[in-house]
């Protein structure tokens, strides 16, 4: 409970089924294979980077919200998954857990969201390897959630409000953003630089679509 974890000068954090609340991490932290980080109601302040699964392991590694908390910081959450995106994990002890993500912290990678979440700052895949899904529990966007430089972000039988400032992007050539099977309303969604958007039986109201978008054959 509180206090201060921090790694630096070559130095690392090595994390392994651990409980949270009110800690601040500075420099590198990594959360083990086949382990967890959880969170409880005071949540972490993250000013460093915090790795899920860093060696990408075959194995479900989690970053767990026991209690609603919010991630905050100006540091970053990488999710390090392999081809199984629920081996880099976020997920709660059920649906009524919400976790926020601060306006000045970004989560990116390759990984599953599966919390309830409110995003206040940034939710980021970037490159052709990264993809990050958003699935399972109610999401509320207020700030950014993209796919750039050939990444790919999904929402996947889920549903999803952003507020007037939420949007979600799909920027430069190869990036994706994937509606499946979900409910999106407000704010804008919007592909540009040779991103696309990919609509797949999913229901959209009160928005604002920009760029390409595209439904599928078959879709």
């Amino acid at each position: 409970t509180g206090g201060s974890m921090s790694a630096g000068g070559g130095g690392l954090g090595s994390i392994s089924n651990v409980t949270f609340d009110g800690t601040t991490f500075t420099g590198p932290h990594q959360v083990n294979v086949n382990s967890s980080m959880i969170l409880l109601s005071g949540g972490v302040v993250n000013n460093g980077t915090i790795t899920v699964n860093p060696t990408a392991d075959n194995l479900g590694t989690f970053f767990r919200t026991d209690q609603s908390a919010t991630l905050g910081g100006t540091g970053t959450l990488h999710l390090n998954a392999t081809g199984n995106l629920d081996t880099a994990q976020m997920n709660a002890f059920d649906g009524g857990r919400v976790l926020t993500n601060g306006a000045s912290h970004t989560i990116d990678g390759i990984g599953r969201i599966r919390v309830a979440l409110t995003n206040d700052g940034v939710i980021r895949a970037s490159g052709p390897a990264s993809n990050i899904e958003l699935a399972q529990f109610a999401k509320v966007n207020n700030n950014l959630i993209e796919a750039v430089a050939g990444g790919v972000v999904q929402l996947n039988a889920v549903t999803l409000t952003n507020a007037p400032t939420g949007v979600i992007r799909a920027d430069g050539a190869g990036s994706v953003a994937n509606y499946i099977s979900s409910g999106i309303s407000g704010g804008t969604l919007t592909a540009s630089t040779g991103g696309v958007g990919s609509i797949i039986n999913s229901t959209f109201s009160d928005l604002t679509l920009n760029g390409q978008h595209q439904i599928p054959f078959n879709a």
